[in-house]
């Protein structure tokens, strides 16, 4: 993996461009954005949850 495109955001660097070769396959990365310390919606975990539950019967 090589790693490029470092910029800082929320006090941290990142990096926004990436790229690697797996079994003579190329693959890259490019990030559009990155957002530190976002407000996440609590509804984005109970439906995993669920899922976990459900299969675990």
């Amino acid at each position: 993996m090589t790693f490029s495109d470092w910029r800082e955001v929320g006090g941290l660097k990142f990096n926004f461009a990436s790229e690697g070769e797996v079994d003579g396959k190329i693959g890259k990365v490019k990030l559009q954005s990155i957002e530190v310390d976002g407000v996440i919606d609590p509804s984005k975990f109970t439906a995993q949850i669920a899922n976990t539950v459900a299969m675990a019967r």
